[in-house]
């Protein structure tokens, strides 16, 4: 049995964050849940979310969309990371943290290419 998750974010390249507020926030209704430098979370739906980034200098997807399970604490992203390692799914290496966006992370890949990332924040302001 794989380790629980407690949140989903579907994060997405964006050449302006402005303009995917204008959409998503001003014209669909969305809530913003969290917003950080160069990266806005909006919530789709009960423990659902879409996040947009800016920043290209620091995106380590390209053009890909990433798939974010979001879980409670770094021991969960541990117990993942161990579950894929199980499982002969091949990770970018040891779950780390991210001071930039204040998470503790890493990628795997999907069969079609995917980026699944598994987070937990540390950032006080995530709602979840």
């Amino acid at each position: 049995m794989s380790p629980a998750v407690s949140s989903f974010i579907v994060f997405i390249k964006a050449p302006s964050l402005r303009r995917a507020l204008d959409f998503y926030q001003d014209s669909l209704g969305l809530k913003v849940v969290l917003e950080q430098a160069h990266c806005v979370v909006l919530r789709a739906a009960s423990g659902a979310c879409i996040g947009f980034c800016e920043d290209v200098n620091v995106d380590p997807c390209g053009n890909r969309v990433v798939l974010t399970l979001v879980v409670d604490t770094p021991e969960e992203v541990a117990a993942w990371h161990a579950h894929c390692m199980a499982q002969g799914i091949a990770t970018d290496g040891e779950p780390r943290d991210n001071d930039k966006y204040l998470i503790h992370h890493f990628f795997a890949e999907d069969p079609f290419g995917h980026l699944v990332e598994i987070q937990s924040f540390y950032d006080p302001r995530w709602q979840g």
